[in-house]
């Protein structure tokens, strides 16, 4: 990339499909943020090499993965995303997939049913609730 642009990427809340309520679904919420959160910058780099190829491209890109008790990302998703967005799926999925987490000590599988990105590249979004 030869030019850097101002980018926003927001980290909204996301819908867990965990077996726990409560304390637990709470803890997996924030580990998965923590993990989102140190990953970030390679997300934002699959969103910069997308608006290299299609300036204007921005929008809201709903991920969805299954975190195995070893750690490791099974079966990441897109489920959703904005048109406008075409091209970023493969790089996304492939860092998504790359992710770890920590060992889960009850041998069970955890659901990440929706986490949602929101890309701009003027550097601007609104909150979830107001688009």
């Amino acid at each position: 990339m030869s030019v850097i642009r101002a980018t926003a990427i927001a980290l909204m809340a996301s819908s867990l499909a965990a077996c726990a309520t409560g304390a637990k679904a709470e803890e997996n919420r924030q580990t998965i943020r923590q993990v989102v959160k140190s990953n970030i910058k390679d997300i934002e780099r699959c969103y910069l090499e997308t608006i290299d190829r299609r300036p204007g491209a921005e929008g809201k890109l709903v991920a969805a993965w299954i975190i195995m008790p070893d750690g490791s990302v099974a079966d990441a998703r897109i489920k959703s995303k904005d048109p406008r967005l075409e091209g970023i799926d493969e790089c996304i999925l492939q860092e998504v997939g790359s992710w770890k987490f920590a060992k889960n000590p009850n041998a069970e599988e955890l659901d990440v049913e929706g986490y949602p990105f929101y890309f701009s590249e003027n550097g601007s979004y609104r909150p979830l609730e107001e688009q």
